[in-house]
């Protein structure tokens, strides 16, 4: 048996490599292990910046409006009252399940002092050199918006009541009728188990009397914080008749009557003064009375502030003013209460607030 040459013999042909493939090889494995390589290398590691000194002020003041957020004021929590209503797109409240008494809001714990703030600006106000020559580009809505009956309008008993509306963080909704003496005809008292800052529709029919033909009356809606204090009043004056036709006016805009320009809701405002100032469309004989009230209803200031007589537009004219208050050694919550005040009817027509933390 003949055996092939050792000299000829390269292997089977299945496993010869050529000069060429050996070299493609190698170039292969070497990309694969730097491609390889990169894939385990660590991320770049950003260096930051650092923050102008110019913008430091403006980051502590967003630092301080988190610190308050995460620090809410208390609230009362939510009873299981049968009076309780689910928060939807309408809410009908029964008025046999409304209450009538007078409403006592129990005391709670004073809230915690946030621990970055921005202090408010002080200075004395000339007003008419301060109003400003037009309105803001935009105006707030309402807080209540009472969309039916408008004003003066002619009404039979009941009186077909449609609102919009934000309850009080106490979770209710005070509806009063006055007649023409300020004596109280009807009461209503109707409590949501709403989210916070939610908006509900509310339709109620409340029937009256009264003892004469025809009289004037005030329909006044109200909401309070879980303390008792104001946070919004809107009214609207009707002719309550005994007989006759209903002739129901339509509401003029939903615009706020009471724009609160400042100071603003929620900041730290120290010096023993708080300034106040923003729009408003109760003018004429009207007034605006500014009380600073703490969470034990205490008024620790209050003063009447000037209304300029420049009309800005859509019958709104600036106000501004400055009101004094007196407190102990540590900072206390209070809500400043604007309210126009008249000299008929229940006194008051309308009261726009906000909350601020005041320190000596």
């Amino acid at each position: 048996m003949s055996h092939p040459d050792p000299q000829q013999w390269h292997g089977p042909p299945c496993k010869r490599l050529s000069n060429e493939r050996i070299v493609a090889f190698c170039l292969s494995l070497c990309a694969f292990l730097v491609v390889g390589g990169c894939a385990v290398l660590p991320p770049k590691i950003e260096i930051p910046t650092l923050m102008p000194e110019e913008e430091i002020p403006t980051a502590i003041y967003l630092t301080s409006q988190a610190l308050l957020e995460s620090t809410p004021y208390p609230t009362q929590p939510q009873d299981n009252s049968p009076t309780s209503n689910p928060a939807g797109p309408e809410i009908t409240p029964d008025p046999a399940k409304s209450t009538e008494s007078a409403d006592q809001t129990p005391l709670t714990q004073e809230p915690p002092t946030p621990i970055l703030v921005t202090p408010s600006l002080t200075a004395t106000y000339a007003l008419e050199d301060l109003s400003p020559g037009s309105l803001p580009d935009s105006l707030p809505y309402g807080t209540i918006q009472i969309l039916n009956p408008g004003s003066l309008s002619k009404i039979i008993s009941p009186i077909r009541l449609h609102a919009y509306l934000h309850p009080g963080t106490d979770g209710k909704v005070r509806v009063i009728l006055y007649g023409e003496d300020g004596r109280v005809l009807v009461q209503r008292i109707i409590r949501y188990d709403a989210p916070p800052k939610t908006k509900v529709y509310l339709k109620l029919d409340l029937r009256f009397e009264i003892p004469g033909v025809a009289e004037t009356g005030r329909l006044a809606i109200t909401t309070r914080d879980e303390y008792g204090r104001v946070i919004a009043l809107a009214s609207t004056d009707v002719i309550l008749l005994t007989k006759g036709d209903t002739d129901i006016n339509p509401p003029t805009d939903l615009y706020e009557k009471i724009v609160i320009e400042e100071p603003l809701p929620d900041i730290l405002i120290q010096g023993g003064k708080i300034i106040v100032k923003g729009y408003t469309r109760c003018v004429e004989s009207d007034r605006l009375y500014v009380e600073l009230v703490n969470y034990q209803g205490d008024v620790v200031g209050s003063e009447f502030v000037g209304i300029s007589e420049k009309e800005l537009g859509l019958g709104y004219h600036f106000y501004a003013g400055e009101v004094p208050y007196e407190v102990g050694s540590s900072g206390t919550w209070v809500r400043v209460q604007i309210s126009a005040l008249d000299d008929d009817l229940s006194g008051v027509l309308h009261t726009s607030s906000v909350r601020v933390l005041i320190t000596p």
